[in-house]
Formats: C-alpha cells, sequence, structure tokens
C-alpha cells in the first residue's frame, strides 16, 4: 500500500531502513545519495555537483565559487595523529583544495550529547584552531547543539567551506594515457584508528592534514583529482573512472603501502585499497607531465608514487605478480566510524 502525502512524497509500508551500510562510501551509500539528488532535484546555476564541491561562477569577478559541507563521526575521538575536531576542519578543506579552489572560510557545527568532557572538548577546539592557524583558513560561523544523554554518540562535527578558484578541477577529467599519482602511502588514517580500537602495538599515527600545498602545487598539471577518504582508493578511482568513461590499470608492486598497514589488513581481513586516508591526494596527470607531478609531490612526501595509468575502457583493474584482476567498488559495511 501507497500512502500520498501532501508533500507528494511516496511513502511504502515496506519502508526500507537505512543501514551502517549506506554510509560506508561504498556501493550502498552511492545509491541512497543519488536517491536524494533525484528527489531533490538539483538544477539552478550550481555546477558540479556530483564533485566534492559544487560550484557557481562569479561573471563579475570571472572566478568560481566553490561550496562544500560534511559532518564527522569517529570512534575514538582521540586517535594517534589527530582527532575528531582536526579531522572535521582537514576534511573540509580538502575538499575545497582538490576541485583548484582557496578556501575563504569555515563553519563549525557542534551537536554535542549530555555529559560529554569539557576538557575533551576544548582539546578538540584547539586542534580546530591549530589547523586554522597554520592554513590561515578562519572559522567565521557555527552552532552548537546539546542532545539528552544516549541522543547521540559522544560528539558529531559538521563543517562547512566556501572559496575561490579561476579554473576548477573536477574528478571527471581523466583521459587515455594519463598516469595516475598518489601523495603518500594509503591507509594509514583507518589502520592507526583501527589499531587504537583494538590496542595493536604499532607506531603508525593518521595521516590527517591539510593538502592546500600539494594539490595547489600540481594544479597546473592535473586532468583530476580527488581525497581518498571513505572507501579508500577503490571507491574514488572507481567513481573517476566512470564519470570520466575510461579504464584505470593500477600496478600493485607501485602502490605506497606501509608494512604495518599491510599486515593490520591481512590481520583482518581488509584491503589496503578500501582503507581512508585523510591527508593524500590521488590525481591524473598527463603522461608528458607525470615525472614533473611526481617530483613536485615528493617534496612534500617522499612515499608519493605514480601508481597507474590510464586507457580506453571502462572499470579499474590492479595489475599483480599473478596477472590482472578487478577492482570493485566497496560494497558493504567496511569499517565505521573513522571519518
Amino acid at each position: 500500500m501507497i500512502i500520498v502525502l501532501d508533500t507528494n512524497t511516496l511513502i511504502s509500508k515496506n519502508n526500507k531502513m537505512i543501514t551502517l551500510n549506506e554510509g560506508s562510501g561504498g556501493k550502498q551509500m552511492q545509491k541512497l545519495i543519488e536517491k536524494i539528488r533525484d528527489k531533490l532535484k538539483l538544477k539552478d546555476n550550481w555546477r558540479n555537483i556530483n564533485d566534492d564541491a559544487a560550484t557557481l561562477k562569479l561573471k563579475n569577478i570571472n572566478k568560481n565559487l566553490v561550496f562544500t559541507t560534511d559532518s564527522y563521526t569517529v570512534n575514538p575521538i582521540f586517535f594517534p595523529g589527530g582527532d575528531i575536531g582536526k579531522l572535521a576542519l582537514c576534511g573540509t578543506i580538502n575538499d575545497l583544495a582538490v576541485m583548484g579552489a582557496k578556501p575563504a572560510g569555515i563553519s563549525l557545527a557542534l551537536v554535542i550529547e549530555e555529559g560529554f568532557s569539557e576538557d575533551d572538548l576544548m582539546k578538540i577546539i584547539f586542534s580546530i584552531g591549530e589547523v586554522s592557524k597554520k592554513t590561515g583558513i578562519p572559522v567565521v560561523t557555527g552552532d552548537t547543539k546539546v542532545m539528552n544523554k544516549g541522543g547521540i554518540d559522544k560528539i558529531v562535527i559538521n563543517t562547512s567551506g566556501i572559496g575561490f578558484a579561476k579554473n576548477i578541477i573536477s574528478n571527471s577529467g581523466l583521459s587515455a594515457s594519463d598516469k595516475i599519482i598518489v601523495s603518500g602511502s594509503i591507509g594509514d588514517h583507518g589502520i592507526a584508528l583501527l589499531s587504537k580500537r583494538f590496542d595493536y602495538e604499532t607506531e603508525l599515527v593518521s595521516d590527517c592534514a591539510p593538502v592546500i600545498k600539494e594539490s595547489r602545487a600540481v594544479s597546473k598539471y592535473v586532468t583530476a583529482m580527488k581525497d581518498p577518504t571513505r572507501g579508500g582508493i577503490a571507491a574514488v578511482l572507481n567513481e573517476m573512472a566512470e564519470k570520466s568513461n575510461v579504464k584505470i590499470i593500477l600496478d600493485e608492486e607501485k602502490i605506497p603501502v606501509k608494512r604495518e598497514v599491510a599486515a593490520v589488513c591481512e590481520l583482518l581481513g581488509l584491503s589496503f585499497y578500501e582503507i581512508a586516508c585523510e591527508g593524500r591526494i590521488v590525481c591524473g596527470v598527463k603522461k608528458e607531465y607525470a615525472d614533473k607531478a611526481l617530483k613536485i609531490l615528493k617534496k612534500f612526501n617522499n612515499d608519493s608514487a605514480i601508481i597507474g595509468e590510464v586507457s580506453k575502457g571502462r572499470g579499474v583493474f590492479v595489475r599483480t605478480i599473478v596477472g590482472m584482476r578487478p577492482l570493485e567498488v566497496p560494497a558493504g559495511k567496511l569499517i565505521p566510524r573513522i571519518c
């Protein structure tokens, strides 16, 4: 039976429930986002609504306004290399940076559970302030709400950001013969959190950091760029390949993965391709500029590497010592609450 409301919304008595799968960065999340976008019927003059940030052409100053928002929930809240506050500010800054934008201001909204430690809250705010100071990007507005005990799990942070860009970098600009570059070792953030959560003894720290400088340094050479957060490079590269209508072939031996990351992934039965980073960029670069772009990125992180190439076709594949295999879009419940 279908009930018709006065808002013209259709709700079935067999209404599907949202699960953690819809928030993990894989196929289910993308399907949910597509449903939401379809219902909203996003139009008007905004562009790049399927990228990390939406853009609006400002003809009077010949620039693009770039706007993004994201919400953050993580467990543990404090982890090796950062906390939820640092994660939130860096995440929003990075979404602007990979679009080619210079961030101008950030909003900060806190939803806090009753009984949350004020000392811990101030530590989180201090981390946010440190990132703001380091990058020169101000937090200019915000909001705070407190929920009843049990109404939320400790704290959730929403950050939105605006910036300006003369030229927009989309994640759909790949073409055949481009090289794929990653700006450092992959999976550090997700595995650092899991190691903390399960009390594994490692020296891993999250890669959580702003990527403004490195993204800007190579922006004139890139054809597409994105930061590999939820779903890791598996999700990001599949999205880029699909939007660009190309095939990506990765060379497994060239992918930078720390020994500790590989060990914990093997122990837990995880794929390091699907583990989140929070301070890396993945970009496509024209073949003739690949070595130059790599040299620039190595100044920021010596683990930067050319990990693959683009060709005609569809999908993402990994070249291994035993042959070629597909790298699918992550599906189902990945690693909960790491970004």
